[in-house]
């Protein structure tokens, strides 16, 4: 069967929303906790522990990628949009203008014909 649009893009577009959610629940969650620790870590100073720096490291970089996930995840409604632009071609502009002008001839023909 010849699919218009693949029906697996509506599981794809489900899985990007929530995805992008996890990423937003990261993003808050690793936001918060690593303000929450820069006081205490920048405290230390010199003394910092290897393991402490290494969580820190960790943290951060964490939150980096689930913020640039959540950036670089389309909503639906782009995922959407892309769709649409992917069949306004100009092609399929030229088949709409032609199919217009084809049904603008019949049904000037068919009033023509019950004005007869």
């Amino acid at each position: 069967m010849d699919y218009i649009i693949n029906p697996a893009i509506f599981y794809w577009m489900s899985v990007a929303a929530g995805l992008k959610g996890v990423c937003a629940a990261l993003t808050m969650i690793l936001g918060v906790a690593l303000a929450i620790c820069l006081p205490f870590y920048l405290a230390e100073g010199e003394n910092i522990s290897a393991q402490s720096a290494r969580l820190f490291r960790i943290g951060v970089f964490l939150l980096i990628a689930s913020a640039t996930g959540l950036v670089f995840i389309p909503s639906d409604d782009v995922i959407t949009q892309m769709l649409v632009a992917n069949f306004a071609t100009y092609d399929m502009a030229d088949n709409v203008i032609e199919s217009v002008k084809n049904t603008a001839e019949y049904i000037l023909g068919a009033v023509k014909e019950v004005k007869g």
